[in-house]
């Protein structure tokens, strides 16, 4: 709470002095948000009224930026995440020197996952603001590296190696740099310092893992896999006290929702499933609770359960995207296809940038025969997230159906990265490809990765698939020798 107050009263010192400025230039402000009774009914009493008292002080001081942003902290605590963007927009509007506010716009635009472009340039402004402001720093980055912006992203990393070299986080980044400019050797030296600095960091050991695979070690990269395997939730925390402001708002049943989400991005599913449903008891109209136990009573097999929390969820808010989806893929998993399609095209509906509900689209047409359908989902995934690799390997099966080789190769060899348990199926593709068109040198080489990556991940069915495969290549090839004799 010392860190809110503290910021509090930042914010209203500064508020006087953007007043009279605000009048002057006659702002054209985004409205404040319209809250219902039904819907503030909807919330613990408590959070109902906190909400009520942030509205009621933004109204009586339209022209003070303190008192929008708090009104949008309080509602972005609660997620309701639009009518937050508005507050902060505001307030950003009447505030010359906005950093908290673009910083909070910043955070809910990549939390929503629906405009990657639109987050990574809020970090830019954010950091352009506020140099010293270290969260903002690395997000910056990891969004500069999600977008393929790997220079900029290494000239962004290359300071904070000098001045923060005791973060793990930095050489974490620093590593994925390395890795992206194909410097194999640097990015495992970065990602071993980041795994010394932090030693259940998981995603740092897969990283590790990966590259030592790659040099050649194949021993240290047994160990940090299973480093992985053991801590893959794991991540060092980040001090932002920006975002601790904002978990400050919260109070009754909205501490359950934020520590199940905590837990449930760590892994901790069964910890998360009683903090969730502890929550929907007290409130049933708690929508990310319900949304999240959508997924997890699929990965339980228990799909009434799923169906009655996808009920539920669109009660409170038919327009949420990410409910469509939970749900599409719950339907999925049932092989209940033309359902599952109308899921997906619901949360593209209201999430428009929505990559994963486009690629699971183009699956449930693929299943259903619709393959040109289908592939003009596939290319949608990948215009939202270029690096798709799921949305590729489905282009390169449907180039296969339509006999087209050469272009099936090209988007094979475009899904072959990051590599994990999925790389030996989608890499036994592109040697199955090269087999088909006579290349036997690349069917054999890609083969015989595709077998030691399944190897490596104890998929033993993959494993003898690709013994099979390389037994033909192999007689193919001398046969082939044979007839040009």
């Amino acid at each position: 709470m010392r860190v809110l107050r503290h910021l509090t009263r930042a914010f209203l010192m500064a508020s006087w002095a953007v007043y009279s400025l605000a009048q002057s230039q006659n702002l054209q402000l985004p409205p404040f948000p319209e809250l219902s009774e039904s819907q503030l009914d909807g919330f613990e009493a408590s959070a109902s009224e906190q909400i009520r008292n942030a509205l009621q002080e933004a109204r009586e001081n339209p022209q003070d930026a303190g008192s929008a942003g708090r009104l949008g902290m309080v509602l972005h605590a609660y997620q309701l995440h639009d009518e937050a963007v508005a507050c902060y927009e505001r307030a950003r509007l009447l505030d010359p020197e906005p950093f908290p506010w673009i910083y909070y716009l910043a955070k809910i635009r990549a939390a929503q996952g629906d405009d990657a472009q639109l987050a990574l340039e809020l970090y830019r402004k954010a950091v352009e603001l506020n140099q010293a402001y270290l969260p903002a720093r690395l997000q910056f980055i990891d969004a500069l590296l999600q977008s393929g912006m790997i220079d900029e992203a290494g000239r962004d990393i290359a300071p904070l190696l000098e001045d923060r070299s005791d973060l793990a986080w930095v050489h974490y980044l620093a590593g994925r740099v390395k890795q992206a400019q194909g410097e194999i050797n640097e990015a495992a030296r970065e990602y071993q310092l980041a795994c010394n600095l932090a030693p259940r960091f998981g995603p740092a050991h897969y990283a590790l893992g990966l590259a030592y695979r790659r040099l050649g070690r194949p021993q240290e990269a047994q160990a940090h896999l299973q480093l992985y395997r053991e801590n893959q939730a794991s991540i060092p925390p980040i001090d932002d006290p920006l975002m601790e402001a904002i978990e400050d708002l919260k109070l009754g049943y909205y501490h359950l929702v934020n520590e199940g989400k905590r837990l449930y991005d760590k892994g901790r599913i069964d910890e998360a499933f009683a903090n969730y449903t502890r929550a929907v008891d007290l409130n049933p109209r708690l929508i990310h609770a319900h949304v999240n136990l959508i997924s997890i009573y699929a990965m339980r097999g228990d799909f009434q359960a799923a169906g009655n929390h996808y009920q539920a969820a669109v009660a409170v808010n038919p327009h949420l995207g990410e409910a469509h989806y939970n749900y599409g893929l719950a339907l999925s998993q049932q092989k209940m296809y033309p359902q599952a399609e109308q899921m997906f095209r619901k949360a593209i509906r209201y999430s428009p940038y929505f990559a994963d509900a486009y690629n699971n689209l183009g699956a449930t047409l693929d299943a259903q025969g619709n393959l040109a359908e289908a592939e003009e989902n596939y290319r949608k995934a990948i215009e939202n997230n270029p690096a798709h690799r799921e949305a590729y390997f489905s282009l390169g099966r449907i180039a296969v159906k339509r006999d087209k080789p050469q272009e099936a190769i090209k988007f094979f060899l475009q899904s072959l990265t990051p590599e994990d348990e999925k790389t030996p199926t989608f890499m036994y593709s592109l040697a199955y490809v090269y087999a088909g068109t006579r290349n036997f040198s690349q069917a054999r080489h890609y083969g015989q990765k595709a077998r030691g990556l399944a190897d490596s991940y104890s998929d033993r069915r993959m494993v003898e698939i690709l013994d099979r495969f390389l037994e033909k290549v192999q007689a193919a090839e001398a046969a082939s020798g044979r007839l040009e004799q």
